[in-house]
């Protein structure tokens, strides 16, 4: 599926949810997660040996809202997170460098979740994402920083499960595969900024946890992994590289992100 057609299905299911809720009369959701996000992302060179990491925990926050419509739920959301974690790596001559990153992490997207006529089988969960990862990695020690900017969307499916209901309360998994479209890297130079195509690839994620009942509101705490790549970057000339001229470009790199989240759910 090409980036246009993928983006072109995102509007269409937007656009038709958008139109569901304007329609039905069924009561909604409204759901509010703070979390504590553990990013942890590293980069390698062509032959395997790793470059630099950066890690550390980044606070952040997911306001959801989701409506049913006959036995499909819709549920637009929003997250971020942000905050200064450690760089550890080399300069560009190779050596040991270490400093402090900035990152903000906003995504948006639509969930969708398919009712099971029986009610006993797992759920089949679809979803639509976009991203955009902020990264100023800072100066210091007299190395100069780089401020990058990555974009990327992702079509995902996979499968929700849910135990029965003991006092009030219940176990859920939620397990799903992803393939990343048109990810992008600007890297903003001394006086111009340069935009870098990514290599696509696919991940995972597994979202689990529990949840407690009170009356019509739900407390859940959840655990969160996820998994992915970025495939080597096309090189791209620039006269403007602190003062030199050189070839730039991103190296393959691999997120394994984990994370906890405390939900609140009430319906209206």
């Amino acid at each position: 599926m090409s980036y246009k057609v993928f983006m072109q299905r995102l509007l269409n299911i937007l656009g038709y949810s958008v139109l569901l809720f304007s329609t039905c009369t069924q009561a909604g959701t409204l759901e509010i997660t703070p979390n504590l996000y553990y990013f942890n992302y590293e980069e390698f060179s062509p032959t395997g040996k790793s470059l630099d990491k950066e890690q550390g925990i980044l606070p952040g926050v997911r306001f959801k809202y989701s409506h049913q419509a006959n036995d499909v739920t819709f549920s637009p959301f929003i997250s971020f997170n942000g905050g200064t974690i450690d760089y550890i790596g080399s300069t560009q001559a190779g050596d040991p460098h270490n400093t402090r990153t900035i990152e903000n992490i906003i995504s948006i997207g639509l969930d969708l979740t398919l009712k099971p006529k029986s009610g006993k089988e797992p759920v089949m969960v679809f979803g639509l994402r976009h991203w955009q990862w902020d990264r100023d990695i800072l100066t210091v020690n007299n190395v100069r920083g780089l401020h990058e900017l990555y974009s990327w969307s992702e079509l995902s499916a996979g499968l929700y499960f849910e135990t029965e209901n003991y006092y009030n309360s219940f176990y859920t998994a939620k397990f799903s595969v992803f393939q990343i479209f048109n990810p992008q890297m600007k890297i903003y130079l001394e006086n111009s900024s340069e935009t870098l195509d990514l290599g696509e690839s696919p991940g995972v994620r597994l979202v689990a946890g529990k949840t407690w009942l009170q009356q019509q509101n739900r407390i859940s705490l959840n655990f969160i992994a996820e998994y992915w790549q970025f495939g080597r970057s096309n090189s791209i000339f620039t006269n403007d590289f602190f003062g030199s001229s050189v070839f730039i470009t991103e190296p393959e790199s691999e997120s394994f992100h984990t994370g906890i989240e405390l939900s609140y759910r009430t319906s209206f």
